[in-house]
Parts: structure tokens; sequence; C-alpha cells
């Protein structure tokens, strides 16, 4: 049994330059905090013919579009999160969607602010799938146990190869003056040629 955890980000230019410039290790490290605390003692996603595949999407709050929200006990006025309770099992990978509308969301959102976001996002995910398990109180009550000083100890802002987006290897065509002629897109060189690395 594995666990792959994944991050997701719109790759428009105009909104790929807003995306934490944190390290994946941030992520996994959460995680591995919430199996070893949560999901083993409670014995919690422990088929062992099943692996797991979390895709953590971030999306940055936009009043115009996002005006109504799953209801979870996780949401506060900054951080709106739905979890997938239903996850699809494809060819032995059971497939967990997480999504978070977020006002804190961007370029220089803090390590150990999105820390606190990722384990909150799991933590949604949790209360919704296994709530005679695992509830809001028991999560914030382990949420304290976080090592903040290795989350601020790992390099900020992320190169870009550390950081590790879906999509972040592909290129999309763009069209030129709304003509046939289209222009490629490259992720990586669109993010490098602002931030630098």
């Amino acid at each position: 049994m594995t666990y792959i955890i994944s991050r997701l980000f719109s790759h428009e230019p105009n909104e790929l330059l807003a995306r934490p410039r944190v390290s994946y290790k941030i992520s996994e490290y959460v995680f591995d905090y919430i199996r070893e605390n949560i999901l083993i003692p409670n014995k919690l996603l422990k088929d062992d013919k099943i692996d797991y595949s979390f895709t953590l999407s971030f999306v940055v709050f936009d009043s115009e579009l996002h005006k109504f929200f799953y209801e979870t006990p996780f949401n506060t006025e900054e951080n709106k999160f739905r979890p997938d309770t239903k996850p699809k099992k494809i060819n032995g990978v059971k497939e967990v969607s997480i999504r978070v509308v977020s006002k804190k969301i961007s370029a220089i959102i803090l390590p150990s602010d999105y820390a606190d976001i990722v384990y909150d996002m799991f933590g949604s995910f949790l209360v919704a799938s296994f709530s005679k398990k695992v509830t809001k109180e028991k999560m914030d009550e382990l949420k304290k146990g976080l090592n903040y000083t290795y989350i601020n100890s790992i390099p900020f802002p992320a190169p870009f190869e550390e950081q590790k987006y879906n999509a972040d290897s592909s290129s999309y065509h763009k069209s030129v003056d709304f003509k046939a002629i289209t222009e490629e897109i490259i992720i990586k060189d669109v993010y490098k040629k602002h931030f630098g690395f």
C-alpha cells in the first residue's frame, strides 16, 4: 500500500504566478504526520491491496465566481474546503480529490500557513468520511503537534523544481490574435521568466 500526494493549481499564466511557492515536501510531511497520528491508530485507509492517490487542489478565492460552498466544520471566513467523500477506485488506486478555495492562497503565503491549510484539507476529508473515528476537535488538538520548526526550515521560496505541481513539465497552445496560428506556452518557462528560479 502506498500513498501519493500531488498538487493541482491552474497553469493559466495570469493564475500560475499566484500559486504557493512552497516545496512539495511540506504537503508530504503533513500527510505523514496525519498518517502516524490519525490513520494508523484508528486503522483507517489500511487496505494493503489498495493504493491511495490524494490530489490537493488550490484555488484563489474570487467573489464573483465563488458564492456557494460545501459545508464542513473546517470552513472559515478565509478557507472553504471541498473533500471528495466518494473516491473512485481505478486500477487498484483510490483517487481522492480535496479542494480549497482560499483568500490566503498566494505566491507569498508562508510555509507554516500553507501547512495549516493542507492539514485542514486532509482533516475535512477524514471528518466527512470517518466521522465516528475522527472529529474536528481531535484534528484541532493534534494540529498543535506539527513541527513548524521543520516546516519553516524547508527553503522558501522553493525553486520551481522543488514545487512539483501537476502539469509542471507540460505545455499548451494558445491562439494568437484569434487566428488559427497558435503559440506554445511552456509552464516552466513562464514561471521562471517571472521569478527567475
